[in-house]
Parts: structure tokens; C-alpha cells; sequence
């Protein structure tokens, strides 16, 4: 491990969630030490959290920005990106619009400020934005769950970090609206 590497990490929450919750029913994550683990005795000034949220009541408002202060201060560089909900046009319910354009975005303009991205996500939409990041002279490293897929996302990453499942149950939280 090089020590003088510099690690920014792009954190997909909804889909790590997703795929958190496809494994082990509602859950919830701990930021902090999920951040912890990705860094593995490496150090980040650049963390970045993005997640989609509903418009609900100003209470739930306010407990979910009172959460993203929290993990803020719990973790030095951490920048929470949230997003809201869109309401589908074609079908009832709602989808996520922004995370995919916005880690794609940061990805690029922070170019500079690092030489390994930690991309936490199994979504293959970004097969062509780890590919240009490689080929600008970066490393990608993906970081997903042992029983994730991401087979696209796999292939053309620099190097894969398998989340097992001891390191998991290490992150999980009981609560699941704290993350």
C-alpha cells in the first residue's frame, strides 16, 4: 500500500442499500465504519455520499439532515449529495434521478485530487466512466458486497474489493432509518 496514495471514494448509498437489503432484508449501514473498512489504513479527504430521498414531512426532513450533519462530523472530508425523488410520469410511484450524473460528474472534476476512486456500486452505468478514469491514468477500485453482482462493472475496474460477509455484519445497524 502505497502511503502517499490519494483516495477519494464515491459511495452510491441507495444501491448499496438495495443490494444490502436484497441480501439481508431492511437494514441499515453504519457510514462510518463502511468508510473505515473501504480505506483499509489508507487516508481520504474526499468522501463522497450520495442518496436519493423522498419529499417527506419537515420532521423526516429535518432527522435526515440532522443524520448527514452527524455522519459529516463523524467523518473529516465527507461531502452528502442528496437528491430528491422524481415522481414517474409513465407508472405509479417514484425513481431515482441524479446519483448516476453527479458521481460520473465528481468523478471528473476531482480528478486531480486523486490517484485511486473507491466506487461503491454494482451499477453497470458506470462501465464507461471507470473506463475514461483508467484511461486518464487512475485506478478505480470497486468495492461491493461478496454476493453483488456488478459483472460489467467488475471487468473493467482496476481492482475489485469483495466486502465479506464478516466484514458486512460488521457494518450492519439494527436501526433502519439511520442510513
Amino acid at each position: 500500500m502505497d502511503e502517499k496514495e490519494r483516495v477519494a471514494i464515491f459511495i452510491d448509498a441507495n444501491n448499496f442499500r438495495q443490494v444490502m437489503n436484497g441480501y439481508y432484508g431492511k437494514h441499515s449501514f453504519d457510514v462510518v465504519k463502511l468508510v473505515k473498512l473501504l480505506l483499509n489504513g489508507r487516508n481520504s479527504n474526499k468522501i463522497f455520499y450520495y442518496i436519493n430521498r423522498f419529499k417527506l414531512n419537515k420532521e423526516d426532513i429535518a432527522k435526515q439532515e440532522r443524520f448527514f450533519a452527524a455522519i459529516q462530523r463523524k467523518v473529516p472530508g465527507l461531502e452528502v449529495k442528496a437528491f430528491d425523488m422524481q415522481k414517474r410520469k409513465d407508472a405509479e410511484g417514484y425513481q431515482e434521478k441524479g446519483v448516476d450524473n453527479a458521481i460520473t460528474l465528481d468523478m471528473a472534476l476531482e480528478l486531480s485530487s486523486y490517484d485511486t476512486a473507491i466506487l461503491v456500486t454494482e451499477d453497470s452505468d458506470y462501465v464507461g466512466t471507470v473506463q475514461r478514469i483508467i484511461g486518464l491514468g487512475k485506478k478505480v477500485e470497486l468495492a461491493l458486497p461478496h454476493f453483488a453482482k456488478g459483472h460489467h462493472l467488475r471487468k473493467n475496474c482496476t481492482s475489485v474489493r469483495v466486502l465479506s460477509e464478516e466484514e458486512l455484519n460488521g457494518i450492519l445497524m439494527s436501526n433502519p432509518r439511520n442510513s
